[in-house]
């Protein structure tokens, strides 16, 4: 009789741990989709991101809000990694929120560089030949 408690509470636990890490993996990647998306990125392409690194089945949302952008990443945890589809699974949601940085253009006529004339630079001097 006490076996099969034994693994009936063992089978719960690493379930809990299951759904512990899947926490967690959606908590990562929300942050990650929110500084993608605080640097402008396309949506699109965060969702589809978010959605390959976070756990099986997981929801993206991104919510501009003003200077900020929040992200919301969530899952359903089922026992056994879905075999047992009748078992209820628990929902784990990951937050995060980023500010919006600001774009700046980094082109050498925007910073005001000067253009090198061609051949002007040869590399850096030889040493120890010969």
């Amino acid at each position: 009789m006490a076996l099969p408690v034994l693994v009936l509470v063992l089978c719960g636990a690493l379930w809990a741990v299951g759904c512990v890490a899947a926490q967690l993996r959606c908590t990562d990647v929300a942050g990650a989709a929110a500084r993608a998306a605080a640097r402008g990125e396309p949506a699109a392409e965060i969702i589809r991101r978010a959605r390959t690194a976070g756990p099986a089945g997981a929801t993206v949302t991104i919510e501009p809000n003003g200077s900020r952008v929040s992200v919301q990443v969530s899952a359903v945890v089922r026992p056994f990694g879905g075999l047992a589809t009748r078992l209820a699974g628990i929902r784990v949601t990951g937050q995060a929120a980023a500010a919006v940085e600001e774009v700046i253009d980094s082109s050498p006529a925007a910073m005001g560089a000067a253009s090198v004339p061609s051949g002007a630079y040869d590399g850096p001097p030889a040493i120890g030949r010969g």
